[in-house]
């Protein structure tokens, strides 16, 4: 009998093959690390592209529920009856019309605040370097009444910040303020009563613009206590 013997070649042939159609296990920790870096970074760079352009909100479908909560916050009724729109990006916008804020009970006939229109834009970024940085700031039809009662009591100190109680002072890095575009108003009023000292005080301003054409500059046209006044300030 004889017998038949594979050549040495053609064995290490059929090894070379069966190496061949096995994947390396290199590739498969590539094609992991590919699909892992994919999934991850697709929704980082989805979101920053969003906050880039921006994106307008209407919020007119939760006013219910958002004048419930400043109501319970500042426990006082307060209420959005106009448009409530919020701009998420990388500088938030928010824009409100016909803000009410309910006055306390010595003052209960009038409301402390009402507006007309309130719109405004700050930078995120900044804050992280302690710094709020307002992009722009609107104001419209704006009526603040404050006051004290007869106890000293005044109506621009909350429930809440009245009763909360002493936090230990840590020494934290104070914020800094920085005007990058313009801030306007117009017939804006502010009232000043003091029901203790009987002292009253009125201030109206027709229209007010902090503008920088080259540098800043502040412009008023309005009148206090009954008298007119214009002026043109140079802000250093």
């Amino acid at each position: 009998m004889t017998q038949s013997r594979i050549p040495a070649e053609t064995a290490s042939s059929s090894e070379k093959q069966d190496n061949a159609v096995q994947p390396p296990k290199k590739n498969k920790l590539k094609q992991v690390a590919k699909w892992t870096s994919i999934a991850i970074l697709t929704p980082i760079i989805a979101a920053t592209g969003v906050l880039a352009y921006g994106v307008k909100i209407d919020l007119a479908d939760h006013r219910h529920d958002i004048n419930q909560w400043l109501s319970s916050t500042l426990d006082r009724e307060t209420t959005i009856g106009g448009d409530m729109s919020l701009t998420l990006s990388f500088s938030p916008e928010i824009e409100l019309s016909d803000v009410t804020v309910a006055n306390t009970e010595a003052m209960k006939w009038e409301p402390m605040l009402k507006s007309g229109y309130i719109g405004a834009k700050i930078s995120v970024l900044p804050l992280l370097s302690h710094t709020l940085k307002i992009d722009y700031l609107d104001l419209k039809d704006i009526s603040l009444h404050l006051s004290k009662d007869n106890q000293g009591k005044a109506n621009w100190v909350f429930a809440e910040q009245a009763t909360e109680k002493p936090k230990e002072t840590t020494q934290s890095t104070p914020f800094k303020l920085a005007l990058s575009n313009n801030i306007r108003a117009e017939k804006v009023s502010v009232d000043y009563l003091d029901q203790h000292t009987e002292q009253y005080a009125n201030v109206y301003l027709d229209q007010l613009a902090l503008t920088k054409p080259d540098k800043w500059l502040l412009q008023a046209k309005g009148n206090a206590w009954g008298m007119n006044m214009m002026f043109h300030w140079p802000v250093i």
